[in-house]
């Protein structure tokens, strides 16, 4: 308990942009996932049938028991967050450069 406070603590002066959960249904998960409904933090659950969907932004059906199938997501949220990351990126050099250009 004290674990989860002091994470609860940093997580609004660290507020991620978006939290992902592969396994909604333990206490840990829904504490977390209730913090981010506080914070207005979006959030992605990948669920089964026999999961309640209440405090998720976004909803993937799943199988959320298989050990191959958490891992078949994860490696797409990563390659997703990746090209995400390089856009920004390219994106934000794309936009320096075009004001140094206006300066001159």
């Amino acid at each position: 308990k004290q674990w989860y406070q002091r994470r609860v603590r940093g997580f609004h002066e660290n507020k991620p942009d978006l939290v992902i959960c592969s396994s909604v249904n333990n206490p840990l998960s829904q504490k977390l996932l209730l913090t981010c409904n506080k914070y207005l933090v979006p959030t992605i659950g990948i669920l089964d049938s026999d999961v309640d969907p209440t405090n998720l932004t976004y909803v993937i059906p799943g199988n959320d028991d298989s050990t191959q199938s958490i891992l078949l997501y994860h490696r797409v949220f990563a390659k997703a967050i990746l090209r995400a990351q390089a856009a920004r990126s390219a994106l934000q050099f794309s936009n320096d450069e075009n004001a140094t250009h206006r300066v001159r």
